[in-house]
């Protein structure tokens, strides 16, 4: 046996006779880059880090308060006003009024992308009202009108007062005197 000690063979690239750690070096050296590059290249990218999520940021701001904006807008009807959740106005709408036929007439604008239109809305009341609610949501009404259909003899029912109420999106039409069922 040979007294040689013990000898670490050293790894070899497979493609050369060069050795692997004398090419890893080499490589090193070669692209080794100076610190206050590196410190330069790694703080451009923290501040545009910063910049991506303050712009992500405002975004989101800018488009919650156009959306809050959109939702507050005013009523052009000059009788309508919108109230809080009335203590008689529920989510759903009440079984004592019922929708029978609807004609809706509609008039896009479809650079705009808005609409106006007219709706007439027949309906059965089943017991006395003081108001009558519908669903309503995202829309400009300007006019309301109530009138007796195919009675003896036909009237227009003057209406107090018409107000949205915004947590139930709802449109409520109130009346000077109750209306009577069968109307």
């Amino acid at each position: 046996m040979s007294d040689m000690g013990h000898v670490t063979p050293i790894p070899r690239d497979c493609s050369s006779n060069v050795p692997a750690v004398s090419r890893t070096q080499n490589f090193i050296r070669k692209n080794q880059l100076d610190s206050p590059i590196f410190a330069c290249i790694c703080c451009s990218c923290v501040v545009l880090g910063l910049i991506c999520t303050l712009t992500i940021t405002l975004l989101i701001i800018v488009q919650s308060s156009q959306v809050s904006a959109q939702d507050s807008r005013p009523q052009a009807y000059s009788r309508m006003s919108s109230k809080d959740q009335s203590t008689e106005v529920r989510f759903r709408l009440s079984p004592d009024v019922k929708p029978m036929h609807y004609d809706l007439y509609l008039h896009p604008d479809l650079v705009k992308g808005t609409f106006s239109g007219r709706v007439t809305i027949l309906i059965t009341v089943k017991s006395k009202r003081t108001y009558i609610a519908l669903h309503q949501k995202d829309l400009n009404i300007t006019n309301a009108s109530l009138k007796t259909f195919d009675l003896a003899e036909n009237a227009e029912i003057p209406i107090k007062e018409c107000y949205t109420v915004g947590t139930l999106e709802e449109l409520v039409v109130t009346f000077n005197e109750d209306i009577r069922p069968g109307i």
